[in-house]
């Protein structure tokens, strides 16, 4: 009998850097008895196997914070159009356990669970990672950032902590609910990202020897993160790309804006990265949970008054009122363009603006 495990992530709690260490340790899990299938897209999340399972929808999901990805990604990917019978292959295994992660699986409605359990067999536990603060809320609004998101964080945080749609804070729960409705809540796995770092060998050996009972190997290294955040003013320089980009009407989308960005900001041993903030760090402006007054968040930075079956689930979820993350106002951003150094001319969306 195989074990089913899905690790759904959320989106920047580590996923990635799980999925990194799991594709290119893949020989010594098999040894230790462990399925981590091969992606079809090759890339070292099942995000392939994720998009093929899900479904277009326009009916809101319980977590549509990076439904509009999806469907993006899904489409670039071709992933609805991989064979039946391939992944099938891929997925099938007679060793103890198998695992399947991406986060893409956070965006799944309940007829994608229902999709999910028909394709693999019975799902034996979801694991969700919670992530404390608001550096998580900046995350996953650097990350809409690099798929084209043109809002300023005061704005994607004040609809964060007042909005149960297309949030980072109640989506996971709505989430982890549908979970619990469709495959029993003693099969959801609760765990938390800011507690897996205090682990000697980090994130991914938590997981390892947490849901897996897996000594972790020498290989784990608490170091190592793949995937991480931008500098705040770098996500600043391409919102303000994006904006451009928009009234344009020459988008790139994710992928080629921001990788090209990234490259130029490294020209010259990184001088370039250093003359922009230099530019735009000065207009930095703070803000803190309190700064919005959010009403979903009590005074000790606990979520509360949201009646949902697994909020208890939720307790370690903290989010301190006066801890305080960087923005610019849009409006400042954009004026500051003509101050900038031209070295950034390998995006084409920059000769679009100068």
């Amino acid at each position: 009998m195989t074990t089913t495990i899905i690790h759904a992530g959320p989106h920047k709690t580590g996923t990635t850097t799980i999925q990194d260490f799991l594709s290119a340790n893949r020989d010594w899990l098999t040894a230790e008895g462990v399925c981590y299938p091969v992606d079809p897209i090759g890339l070292t999340g099942h995000h392939g196997l994720a998009c093929w399972l899900s479904a277009p929808r326009d009916l809101t999901g319980p977590n549509d914070l990076f439904f509009p990805e999806r469907e993006i990604f899904t489409a670039g990917n071709g992933a609805r159009a991989l064979a039946a019978e391939e992944l099938r292959r891929i997925a099938s295994t007679d060793l103890p356990i198998r695992l399947v992660s991406s986060e893409i699986f956070s965006t799944f409605d309940g007829k994608d669970l229902l999709n999910l359990e028909s394709f693999l067999g019975p799902v034996d536990r979801v694991v969700l990672y919670i992530r404390n603060g608001l550096e998580y809320l900046h995350s996953c609004w650097a990350t809409k950032v690099r798929w084209g998101h043109q809002g300023a964080f005061d704005v994607f945080l004040r609809d964060a902590l007042s909005s149960q749609t297309l949030s980072p804070i109640f989506g996971p729960i709505r989430f982890a609910n549908a979970v619990a409705e469709i495959f029993g809540p003693r099969r959801l796995s609760i765990r938390s990202f800011d507690a897996a770092l205090t682990h000697p060998r980090g994130l991914t050996a938590d997981f390892l020897e947490g849901e897996l009972g897996l000594p972790s190997p020498a290989a784990a290294d608490a170091q190592s993160i793949s995937n991480a955040s931008p500098e705040p003013f770098v996500t600043e320089l391409l919102r303000a790309m994006n904006i451009i980009a928009a009234r344009a009407g020459d988008a790139d989308g994710y992928g080629l804006l921001h990788k090209n960005v990234y490259t130029a900001l490294e020209r010259d041993g990184g001088m370039l990265r250093v003359e922009i903030g230099a530019t735009l760090g000065p207009l930095m402006r703070s803000i803190s949970i309190r700064d919005v007054g959010a009403l979903a968040i009590d005074e000790i930075g606990s979520i509360r008054g949201l009646g949902t079956p697994t909020l208890p689930a939720f307790e370690a979820w903290k989010f301190p009122l006066d801890e305080t993350m960087s923005w610019i106002d849009t409006g400042a951003l954009m004026l500051s363009l003509d101050r900038l150094p031209r070295g950034i001319d390998g995006c084409a969306i920059w000769r679009v603006a100068v």
